[in-house]
């Protein structure tokens, strides 16, 4: 990997923390506190986290001299977005059947996160924010 490459992935990483304490806090947290299910808490925390990762990636991660918010880019991010919301949901789908969801629900979300966390990248790169 080059030198800007390795850049980018460690600025995706750090985004990509930065975007999981939202995901995960708010999904964990409608789960627990809120009584809502676990897939929908799942899917609004993702949502959540999902806005605040595309505008750090935007300008940060995968940042450009002359970037600024593209109509485009944000549609190929809604669009690859939601095939990782689809990955990760049918992950939490699988673990919770693994898993019972009393007790395991942080594991879950955290397994699940990690099974999307390739394919999302990648997406981001290739597709979304590919300069070319």
């Amino acid at each position: 990997m080059t030198g800007n490459g390795r850049g980018e992935l460690i600025r995706f990483f750090a985004v990509a923390c930065a975007g999981l304490c939202i995901d995960i806090g708010l999904a964990w947290s409608l789960a627990v506190w809120g009584g809502v299910g676990l897939t929908l808490a799942a899917a609004l925390g993702f949502i959540a986290g999902a806005v605040c990762n595309y505008l750090l990636h935007e300008f940060w991660t995968f940042r450009a001299a002359s970037r600024s918010v593209s109509p485009r880019r944000m549609g190929l991010y809604a669009l690859t977005t939601g095939a990782t919301l689809l990955i990760r949901l049918t992950a939490v789908t699988a673990l919770s059947r693994l898993f019972p969801a009393e007790g395991n629900v942080a594991l879950i979300l955290l397994l699940a996160t990690g099974v999307s966390f390739a394919f999302n990248f990648a997406a981001s790169k290739f597709i979304v924010f590919n300069r070319r």
